[in-house]
């Protein structure tokens, strides 16, 4: 187990890679760990974090993070940036990955990719 010591909080992960100072993608299952939209529910295999940054960083961050994973892999993208509400969007219509679900909420922005190489 990891864990990251930022401003004061601990944040624990499993099985992580810290891309960073602050962002971290878990590379391990994710146990209980489902995104629910309407008729589905798509179960996240790597997180990555990059709650605080601002464009360009979540994009970036999530193009290098698709890159290192494997066909079928979900990914699951928090950003707290509005501005990732247009750009990922963009960045995946350049690419093969699908765009499973967006959940902005509180503030927060959840999104859920499946790689597809």
């Amino acid at each position: 187990m990891r864990g990251l010591v930022e401003e004061g909080v601990v944040v624990v992960f499993l099985l992580t890679e810290c891309l960073g100072s602050k962002e971290c993608v878990q590379i391990g299952p994710r146990r209980g760990m489902a995104v629910a939209q309407g008729k589905g529910e798509f179960e996240a295999t790597h997180r990555l974090d990059v709650l605080g940054f601002y464009c360009p960083v979540p994009v970036v961050k999530t193009r290098q993070t698709l890159q290192k994973l494997t066909n079928g892999d979900v990914l699951e993208v928090l950003a707290d940036d509005p501005e990732t509400l247009h750009d990922m969007p963009l960045l995946l219509n350049r690419t093969k990955h699908l765009l499973l679900d967006v959940v902005s909420e509180n503030g927060e922005i959840r999104f859920t990719i499946e790689v597809k190489n």
